[in-house]
């Protein structure tokens, strides 16, 4: 194929042009949906896997995107103590950071937002020279029923990992 003026390199770059195009395309569309996918709906009532009636961790979550209400209950009980508390924490994703100040004057400064399905909490702790950094990362299986949070805690004393599993009652 040629153009008008007979320049057949003209034509492969009209058609290099044009694959470029296409492939720009493509791309955007996978780099789309993936930024697209669900985001899941992490209400209900939780219970920490392995908890006992004695020994008990529940989590009622309450999550209309981007908020989420956490109504959190312990309980425990061994041979010579038993005890338990709650707390409520209210949670805006929004992916910008919010920063505050305690009374003893700490600081805090934290962001939570989403990375693809999963929530992720970052919080920083400043305390004086003690800084500590906490990232919570939530994600749900696919049958919706068991949530699992992996917590990575940096701090002076190094770095800590734990998960925790709960499942939906």
């Amino acid at each position: 194929m040629l153009l008008a003026n007979g320049n057949p390199a003209a034509v492969t770059g009209v058609q290099s042009s044009v694959n470029m195009k296409s492939a720009f395309l493509v791309a955007g569309l996978i780099v789309s949906s993936a930024l697209a996918q669900p985001r899941p709906d992490f209400s209900g009532t939780w219970k920490m896997a392995g908890s006992s009636e004695e020994n008990s961790h529940i989590e009622k979550i309450l999550h209309q995107d981007p908020n989420l209400r956490l109504h959190l209950e312990t309980r425990f009980v061994n041979s010579r103590i038993s005890g338990g508390g709650s707390s409520d924490s209210t949670y805006v994703i929004d992916g910008v950071e919010h920063a505050s100040k305690a009374g003893n004057g700490a600081q805090f400064w934290r962001t939570n937002s989403w990375e693809g399905s999963t929530l992720v909490f970052l919080s920083v702790r400043k305390d004086g020279y003690h800084v500590v950094v906490t990232r919570e990362a939530w994600s749900l299986s696919e049958d919706g029923n068991t949530l699992t949070k992996a917590k990575r805690v940096i701090d002076m004393d190094g770095v800590r990992e734990s998960a925790e599993t709960l499942v939906r009652q």
